[in-house]
C-alpha cells in the first residue's frame, strides 16, 4: 500500500466514519495515543514507522485489499 493510501484509509475512518476512535486505533497499531491527533490535518506529515505500524494494522483488521 503507498503512503498516500495509508494516510488516506486512516483519514477516512477516523474523520469522514468516525468509526474507529483516533486513540484507539492508535494503541491497537502500536502506536502511542497521541500519534494520530493531527490526522485530520491535511499537513499531517507520518513518520515511515507510524505508517508501516498503521499499514499492519489496516490489513490485520480487514480494510485494506493488500
Amino acid at each position: 500500500m503507498a503512503p498516500n493510501q495509508i494516510a488516506q484509509l486512516v483519514r477516512k475512518l477516523l474523520v469522514v466514519d468516525r468509526s474507529v476512535p483516533k486513540a484507539r486505533l492508535a494503541l491497537e497499531a502500536g502506536l502511542s495515543g497521541n500519534a494520530l491527533n493531527q490526522v485530520d490535518d491535511e499537513t499531517w506529515n507520518p513518520t515511515l514507522r507510524t505508517l508501516n505500524k498503521l499499514e499492519a494494522y489496516l490489513i490485520m483488521k480487514g480494510y485494506a485489499d493488500d
